[in-house]
């Protein structure tokens, strides 16, 4: 069949033209919920040096109630408004990362514009410039948006311009009618994260918020707190650019201690923390307590506001902290070791970032939550064993009434010390990449099987596959050098033990490792055959240094194996 041949004629291009949906589409789909959206305005207010926030909430139960965010910032002049803030995906906040003010600027996908759309029917932005003469008024009507097949850019938005005092200026967004009825325990939930929008230790950086809610009076007025006095330890930690850890610990009762130490590879950048630890009874550990202590307020605090929140350049990072997000995975570690971790309900803590020197650390693309990458797992790592050390030190300050002399350390205190200050592996590396990148592929993937066992707290299964791997390097061993057949009786292999041994009489363990060696064969053996036998966290490092030094002596890497077989 012959192909038909076409005749073709030069047309205008084509273009790609944007539907007045895609307005309802940023707003209901970038956005989760109207408590977040709420927030997303606040920080807008942050981005333009405002130092004070009202939010007013009326006839809000209604269905068609009412909210107003009224800011002391720089307002916007009419060419900002037109042409950055009316404009989609601008690249305004890339290109101009800090305020006037020097504060890191938040939110720079611009989805904060849209926010307005998730919350309400039609919005009125009143903007007045500061250092201006003149004032403006915009409105929205967004279900304009949606009628027909009217292109965005062709939907007309009602602009006016006013006269004011130059020394005037912010900015007012009003919210009217509200697509939701918004009940108390919203406006609960509202008031509970925005008192952490902000850590309470900012550098005098002024900015506060005020609410108001005439329907929900005790939830009105300026948002603050003075919970964190009531800690029974404060525990803050800094982690820096050259490695330097510095950790301080205090006590209710005025003990404290500083410590140093380094660490020495790590990729997530510098950071700070602090944590704020709350004994949730009455115990001999805190002596300072009065017999009148309000335990029933401080649990219901907690309740609100316990677990470990994430601030980057002063502001959260959904959803870290929230109530059933354990992040870090504490109540899973405390279940397995009890004296190394505190628990998620007993703890509020701040870790604190900066977009520009963590720059591994990048959001999802929904901006609640972060890619899972290897400077994420830094970040984790550094927090977990951060808080095992302030558990052991936290005892050691307890002294005799946790049952021991007052400074005494035992093995796990000292395991746990080391670990949270990088001395030894990481805790979800204990066999480093660049070690098991140079082995040969019999051996890398049981190397990855033990780390992922002890990254998941199954030292049981760590230890088998611990052994596991010393049987298999034995075996590649005697391969590599010819002499198979002498670990071998009737087409078997000998048992572990034997081959240690003759391994060692042909050079390739030393006496010394030898005997270390032989933890490997006891405690893997233990664990895989004996049901009464639990391996600890404790004991894992006693296994994993002998094996990496067996690794070393016989010399098993890639580049060893090639040469044999030339």
């Amino acid at each position: 069949m012959a192909t038909q041949q076409y005749v073709e004629q030069p047309m205008d291009s084509s273009y790609f033209r944007v539907a007045g949906k895609l307005a309802s589409l940023l707003g209901e789909q970038s956005v989760s919920n109207s408590k977040v959206a709420l927030i997303e305005l606040i920080k807008n207010s942050y981005d333009a040096d405002a130092t004070s926030v009202l939010i007013k909430f009326e006839n809000i139960r209604s269905g068609s109630g009412k909210i107003t965010i009224t800011d002391n910032g720089s307002g916007m002049d009419h060419n900002k408004l037109t042409n950055d803030w009316m404009r989609i995906a601008t690249t305004d906040k890339e290109r101009n990362q800090y305020t006037p003010k020097k504060r890191r600027k938040i939110g720079e996908k611009g989805i904060g514009r849209f926010a307005i759309q998730k919350l309400s029917l039609k919005t009125e932005i009143v903007s007045r410039p500061e250092k201006n003469e003149e004032g403006y008024r915009l409105q929205f009507d967004w279900k304009k948006f949606e009628e027909g097949n009217t292109d965005i850019d062709k939907v007309p938005v009602p602009s006016y311009k006013f006269q004011k005092a130059t020394n005037d200026h912010g900015l007012t967004i009003t919210l009217d009618p509200l697509k939701e009825k918004w009940n108390e325990d919203t406006i609960k939930e509202v008031v509970r994260d925005i008192s952490l929008i902000i850590p309470p230790q900012t550098n005098g950086m002024k900015f506060n918020v005020k609410v108001l809610a005439e329907e929900f009076p005790k939830y009105s007025g300026k948002i603050k707190s003075s919970f964190f006095k009531q800690a029974d330890y404060t525990f803050s930690g800094k982690l820096e650019k050259n490695g330097k850890i510095t950790y301080r610990l205090r006590s209710a009762n005025g003990k404290s201690l500083k410590e140093t130490d380094t660490l020495k590879e790590f990729t997530c950048g510098p950071i700070e923390f602090d944590i704020f630890f709350f004994y949730l009874g009455k115990t001999d550990y805190a002596p300072w307590h009065k017999q009148d202590r309000d335990y029933k307020s401080i649990k219901t605090m907690l309740e609100e506001f316990s677990g470990v929140k994430l601030y980057r350049d002063n502001f959260r990072v959904k959803p870290f902290g929230d109530p059933g997000n354990d992040w870090l995975g504490l109540n899973q570690d405390r279940v397995q070791n009890p004296t190394l971790y505190p628990s998620n309900n007993q703890i509020i803590g701040f870790v604190k970032i900066s977009k520009e020197r963590n720059p591994n650390l990048v959001d999802t693309t929904t901006r609640e939550g972060m890619m899972g990458n290897a400077a994420y797992k830094d970040l984790v790592n550094f927090i977990k064993n951060s808080l095992k050390y302030f558990s052991i030190k936290r005892g050691e300050l307890e002294g005799k009434r946790r049952g021991r002399p007052k400074g005494s350390k035992s093995k796990a205190s000292k395991t746990a010390i080391k670990t949270a200050f990088g001395k030894k592996a990481a805790i979800n590396d204990l066999i480093p990449a660049s070690v098991a990148g140079m082995l040969p592929a019999e051996l890398q993937t049981t190397i990855y099987e033990i780390n992922g066992s002890n990254q998941h707290g199954f030292f049981n299964s760590c230890a088998v596959m611990m052994r596991k791997a010393i049987e298999t390097a034995t075996i590649l061993k005697f391969k590599q050098e010819g002499k198979e057949d002498t670990i071998k009786v009737s087409g078997e292999y000998v048992g572990l033990g034997k081959r240690l041994e003759l391994a060692k009489q042909n050079g390739w363990i030393s006496t010394y490792n030898f005997k270390k060696i032989s933890v490997i064969e006891l405690f893997g053996d233990n664990a895989a055959h004996s049901y009464r036998i639990k391996i600890r966290e404790d004991d894992i490092p006693d296994i994993a240094k002998p094996l990496r030094l067996a690794l070393e002596d016989m010399q098993l890497d890639k580049k060893k194996k090639a040469d044999s077989g030339k």
